[in-house]
This record gives structure tokens, C-alpha cells and sequence, in this order.
């Protein structure tokens, strides 16, 4: 729901403002509570999916070097409860074997999540890049078209909507800039009926004058 995907996010933020250190022994100490209870469990019960929060968690927000330490941490946990749980007979390799593995998945989600997390990070500089490019874009195209004392505006492609016209709009039709965008079609109703026939039915390319009735009274020539 749009409560816990608040949550979440909030959670997410948290994360990112604490420092690397206390990321990774946050995670330490994770690990080693789970260490503890795996030890006491019997040794039919795997806990080593319980240790990859750990280390998602401080390879994500502390960085690929801090994923590292908590995996090798983790790995060693897993080994010391092999060895501790080792059942007579079994080969006395088995429980070096197993952390080895583990080791090796725990090292492959550091730097799988960590080139994800270096993506991640490179997508959200480009978009805050653009963003700032189209705001400073903007800003000069407002400052350009106010600019300039003519009428200018645009609008989509089937001239249902207008996009922005310029404040000249209320100088010259005598009309507000935002009654033009509640009701698009305004600025052609005031044209002069005998007029109207010299608008253009497409948007293309034109050349055309004609009138326009003021609110007010009077007529203004438009070219």
C-alpha cells in the first residue's frame, strides 16, 4: 500500500544518512546474532539465507569494500557453527567446505548488488542532470517569451491544450493568460465571425491577419 511504500522509503533515507562504519557494525552485529542462533539450532536447520540481509544491506548503503567484510564475517559464523554442530563421522573438510561455498555466493551478491548500486547511483546524477538542464532551459524560454511584447503560445499537437502563452495575451486580446488555459478554444472565439474564415484548419506553417473582439469593446487587428 502507499503507508508501507512511505515507510519504506523514509527507512530507505534513514539508511543512506548514516556513516559507513555504523552501517557495517550494524550489520556485524546482525551477523552475529545470527551466528548465535544458528549455533543453537540443530544442524539439519540452514541459516545462511539469513545472513545475505546483512550483507545486501551494508554493501547497498556502505559501499562494496563494507559488503566484503560483513561477507567474510558471515562466512566465518557459518564456519565456526559447522564446526561446533560437526557430527561424528562427517569429514573433518565438510564444515570448511560449506563456509568456502558460502563465501563464494556471499562474494557474487557484494559485487552483483554493488555494480547495481554503481548503475543505480550513475541514473539518478543523469536524471538530476537533466533535470537541472530543463529547469535552466525553462527558465530562460519564460524570460525570453515574457520577454517580448507580441502574443506567443503553444500548444499540443491537436491544439486542445495550451502548453504556455506569454503575459503580451492579456494586453492584446484583453483576456487572462488563465482563462486562455481553462478554455483553449477561447482565443478563437474572438474572432470576428467574417474573420474566421482565414484561420487555418491544420497547424502548419501560415501568414494570416484578422480581428478580434475585446471584452471590453473595440477591435484588435492580429497578424
Amino acid at each position: 500500500s502507499f503507508r508501507h511504500w512511505r515507510r519504506m522509503v523514509t527507512m530507505t533515507r534513514w539508511l543512506a544518512q548514516r556513516s559507513a562504519a555504523a552501517l557495517t557494525i550494524t550489520a556485524l552485529v546482525y551477523v552475529a546474532v545470527i551466528g548465535v542462533i544458528d549455533a543453537l539450532t540443530p544442524a539439519a536447520v540452514i541459516f545462511a539465507i539469513f545472513y545475505l540481509p546483512a550483507i545486501m544491506l551494508a554493501t547497498w548503503f556502505a559501499g562494496r569494500p563494507a559488503g566484503i567484510v560483513v561477507a567474510i564475517a558471515s562466512a566465518l559464523a557459518w564456519l565456526i557453527v559447522g564446526l561446533r554442530l560437526a557430527a561424528p563421522g562427517e569429514p573433518a573438510f565438510a564444515p570448511y567446505w560449506n563456509a568456502g561455498n558460502g563465501l563464494v555466493v556471499f562474494f557474487a551478491v557484494v559485487f552483483s548488488l554493488a555494480a547495481l548500486k554503481k548503475l543505480h547511483d550513475q541514473l539518478e546524477d543523469r536524471v538530476a542532470q537533466r533535470t537541472a538542464e530543463l529547469a535552466t532551459a525553462e527558465e530562460r524560454f519564460r524570460q525570453m517569451a515574457e520577454g517580448i511584447n507580441d502574443v506567443f503560445w503553444m500548444t499540443d499537437a491537436s491544439r486542445s491544450q495550451v502548453l504556455y502563452v506569454s503575459p503580451a495575451y492579456e494586453q492584446v486580446w484583453g483576456r487572462t493568460c488563465h482563462s486562455l488555459y481553462a478554455q483553449p478554444g477561447s482565443k478563437g472565439e474572438a474572432v470576428l465571425p467574417e474573420d474566421r474564415p482565414l484561420l487555418p484548419a491544420t497547424a502548419t506553417d501560415y501568414d494570416v491577419q484578422y480581428r478580434i473582439a475585446r471584452p471590453g469593446g473595440g477591435v484588435r487587428w492580429i497578424h
